[in-house]
């Protein structure tokens, strides 16, 4: 009985750990300042705490940000023409982007030079996407997410002007 505890609490310890989930939807600013920027997510320590450095990063006040999770088919109806830029943060998943996350890519390649895509995995690698696109390790330390939203925040500036 012992044995059966023990595996059940690291199995719900591991899957807490591991597990990426649905990022809670926000919105700053309104929809009538020019500058307009989309992020999609998904939720993991990572990927929480750089949202959270990006967002104190690019949040000046005369920007809308709308935050959504693309785990469970956000992207879908999101045509990237209403944002001056769009970031999608996502786990690759043994060097391949998310398969969501391509096809959204795939259906919206003719109208697709405003979006960055950042992919975490354990080592750098380059995604087979025809956008501008970042990957990095999911390293949980401050200089980490410092960095990264730094080039990410360089590029949505650049996608702005």
């Amino acid at each position: 009985m012992r044995k059966v505890i023990v595996i059940i609490i690291i199995f719900i310890f591991c899957f807490n750990l591991f597990a990426e989930g649905k990022v809670d939807t926000q919105e700053i600013g309104t929809l009538n300042l020019d500058r307009k920027i989309l992020i999609a997510t998904e939720s993991t320590n990572f990927k929480d705490s750089l949202l959270r450095v990006l967002l104190e990063k690019i949040n000046d006040g005369n920007t809308y940000i709308n935050v959504i999770s693309h785990m469970h088919g956000e992207l879908v109806d999101i045509d990237p023409r209403d944002y001056g830029a769009v970031l999608i943060i996502n786990s690759g998943q043994r060097a391949i982007v998310r398969p969501w996350i391509s096809e959204w890519l795939n259906s919206v390649s003719a109208y697709d030079d405003n979006i960055i895509l950042l992919t975490t995995h354990v080592t750098e690698w380059t995604p087979d996407v025809n956008v501008d696109s970042i990957t990095s390790v999911s390293i949980s330390q401050p200089e980490v997410y410092e960095e990264f939203a730094d080039k990410l925040v360089n590029k949505i500036n650049a996608l702005l002007r």
